[in-house]
């Protein structure tokens, strides 16, 4: 957004966003994320330019196996983005 310092920011309404595979938890004037998420955007431009931190969190997710003659694979649990290694075997080796 542009605008002048003082000049009235209208709607202040936070932008709608999305991120597959994430809930935001929300809106922050920090990159540190301390503080309380914002609500609204301020009615009035500040002085200079101001930055927003969006904060993300990772949605649980599932990776089941169909093992195809192997023996059972445990299904595996976890965040969105985080790393996996599944151990597996075969029947026939």
């Amino acid at each position: 957004m542009n605008g002048y310092t003082d000049g009235e920011i209208a709607p202040t309404t936070l932008p709608s966003v999305e991120r597959t595979g994430y809930s935001l938890v929300g809106f922050f004037d920090n990159a540190g994320f301390t503080g309380t998420a914002l609500t609204a955007l301020p009615n009035k431009y500040p002085i200079g330019t101001t930055t927003y931190y969006l904060n993300w969190t990772a949605n649980p997710s599932a990776i089941v196996f169909e093992e195809n003659g192997g023996s059972l694979v445990t299904d595996l649990t976890g965040l969105a983005g985080g790393a996996i290694s599944p151990t597996t075997t075969r029947a026939d080796c």
